[in-house]
């Protein structure tokens, strides 16, 4: 956690450091060059805010549906497995909320959040992360554990190999085997 802590201040400070520079590149881009940034960025921002605007409002729906388990629960109904779980999930999202908002509270604290969610990457609430972002990280989980298993399949298929050149008899059968 401190490495991690130390490399985004680090990026931090490099950032806030090539400010001027990147000032200086935007004064002297041309006018078409400018003209080109400006759409991408403006592309980009509109992107942005549209994804954080459908997180929002569909955080507002699950606070809605978690209210009503709530009111519900407390009635004395029972709630399935799905119910139980989303509000779960529901009340996960409130509670992580809470250091997210300093971010929009605190003035030019906004710049940091990069560096917050690199360091703690769930501390946004589910319903603002990129579906993308997840399916590439549980792609990036299966191959790693795929590596790790041919990796072990062949450790074991090279102890089987040594254990039949020594003659070990049944342990290396045995081993030839599973491999």
């Amino acid at each position: 956690v401190f490495c991690l802590i130390g490399n985004s201040v680090k990026y931090s400070f490099n950032f806030v450091r090539s400010i001027p520079s990147m000032i200086l590149a935007g004064i002297r881009m041309s006018r078409q060059d400018w003209v080109i940034f400006s759409k991408e960025s403006w592309s980009h921002l509109k992107h942005e805010m549209k994804h954080y605007w459908v997180g929002t409002k569909l955080l507002g729906t699950e606070v809605k549906i978690a209210a009503k388990l709530v009111f519900g629960l407390l009635q004395g109904e029972k709630l399935t497995r799905r119910e139980r779980r989303q509000l779960r999930r529901t009340t996960g999202d409130l509670l992580r909320l809470v250091p997210f908002s300093f971010f929009v509270i605190i003035p030019f604290m906004e710049v940091f959040l990069p560096v917050a969610l690199k360091v703690f990457p769930n501390m946004l609430p589910s319903t603002f992360q990129d579906v993308h972002k997840k399916e590439e990280e549980a792609r990036k989980r299966v191959h790693m554990k795929l590596q790790i298993a041919k990796f072990l399949q062949d450790t074991v298929a090279d102890m089987a190999k040594k254990l039949k050149s020594s003659k070990k008899g049944d342990a290396a059968g045995a081993l030839a085997s599973v491999a």
